[in-house]
């Protein structure tokens, strides 16, 4: 039972609809955006992966490389498809590079860290950023002059050795050169893990782009947008119920083409039981709206002439500049939400039952940008039409 709604207005479900669906579609948005891939952003990626030695040239063909010349371009699924062959060939190699470089680092690490003064560290800190980036640099050729320079004293005397450490100059400049060393290494390891990083983004924002894939953007909006609509029709004819329990009663009950078996069964007993009017009520609403899902309370409300056959699109252009649509296309939303939480989005026999997609069996049932805004118009304009409704009903007079 949805207690927490039973206070809450028709017109206030509404309103907590709208604001919901609008954070849905922010949030689609946003990832949306984050998700897009720049040339920009590939290109630098590459370099990065060429000073790595992890691709070169002859990893990229022409037509390739004349797509990622366009910074500004953000590149789409069909762009992407070879470059995803690209980095997912990379990672082997970004593992391999790790694996090699971590020994020298631990190995570095336990040579120099525990041996370090602010004499020796100052002198690292030097080394490392004359180049931060070689790999390979010739710090013998600077030893001379590095211990010439730490030996000199301001008042022209010569220092014999680092206080801190205990060490002599000429063993303060071969720990210094050991501990730039490490930094350099460290340093190449943090890049790779950078790289690892960057690889780890490229390949979530091309998978969030992925029409067949579980993270697809529109997917997953589609399925919340889809999880909201449902909850808020069933709350809005709970809040009908409310509004006028027995006239609502007698349009569920009274028609023939409305199942209600559990309804039939009821006892008096039962009814006994409830110990008051306001629990009794809220019984029978719970079993009459218990055994319905979504698309068969769409159809009563359809044949109790709640829902129009046709639902109105006046002033949206998501329709070819049509100013309606049929009733069963908000079927189609529910079936392909189905299809997607229960089939991976792959179209199935209960979908084709009413085919509004044209859509063929083993089909995926794709959800597109457009396909959403669609879909959140219609479940918009659905709902409007539900809560003025359950609203119209308070004015209605009762008769005796």
């Amino acid at each position: 039972m949805s207690l927490s709604t039973n206070s809450v207005s028709a017109e206030q479900l509404k309103a907590n609809f709208r604001n919901e669906v609008e954070w849905i579609v922010e949030y689609v948005k946003l990832v949306s955006r984050q998700a897009r891939v720049s040339g920009a952003e590939l290109l630098s990626l590459i370099e990065i992966l060429r000073q790595h030695g992890l691709i070169s040239d002859g990893n990229i063909s022409n037509s390739q490389w004349q797509n990622l010349m366009l910074p500004s371009t953000v590149h789409t699924q069909e762009h992407l498809g070879p470059l995803a062959e690209l980095i997912s060939a990379v990672i082997p190699r970004l593992e391999m590079a790790k694996a090699a470089i971590a020994p020298k680092l631990d190995a570095l690490a336990r040579e120099t860290l525990s041996k370090g003064s602010r004499l020796i560290v100052e002198t690292a800190n030097y080394l490392f950023m004359l180049n931060p980036d070689e790999d390979n640099p010739d710090f013998q050729e600077l030893w001379a002059t590095l211990v010439d320079n730490l030996g000199k004293q301001d008042d022209g005397s010569v220092l014999e050795s680092d206080e801190e450490s205990g060490l002599t100059i000429d063993q303060v400049v071969d720990q210094a050169i050991k501990l730039a060393q490490f930094y350099r290494v460290e340093h190449k390891f943090q890049k790779l893990l950078g790289v690892e990083d960057q690889i780890s983004n490229l390949r979530l924002s091309m998978r969030l782009s992925q029409p067949d894939a579980e993270i697809n953007i529109w997917r997953q909006g589609f399925i919340s947008l889809m999880t909201v609509f449902e909850a808020t029709v069933f709350d809005l004819v709970r809040a009908a119920f409310r509004t006028d329990f027995f006239s609502v009663l007698a349009l569920f009950t009274g028609h023939p083409g409305v199942k209600n078996d559990r309804m039939s069964k009821l006892s008096l007993e039962y009814l006994a039981h409830r110990g008051s009017f306001d629990r009794l009520q809220d019984s029978v609403i719970e079993e009459l709206l218990a055994s319905k899902y979504l698309k068969e309370l769409l159809f009563n409300l359809r044949k109790l002439d709640v829902l129009p056959e046709k639902l109105p699109l006046a002033g949206s252009s998501t329709t070819a500049n049509s100013a309606e649509v049929p009733f069963i296309e908000l079927i189609e939303l529910v079936l392909r939400r189905n299809v997607h939480l229960h089939n991976r989005g792959i179209v199935d026999d209960d979908y084709l039952q009413y085919n509004v997609g044209k859509l063929a069996l083993g089909d995926l049932a794709t959800i597109s940008d457009s396909y959403f805004s669609y879909a959140y118009l219609l479940c918009i304009i659905c709902v409007d039409i539900l809560a003025a409704w359950a609203t119209t009903l308070a004015t209605v007079p009762t008769t005796n």
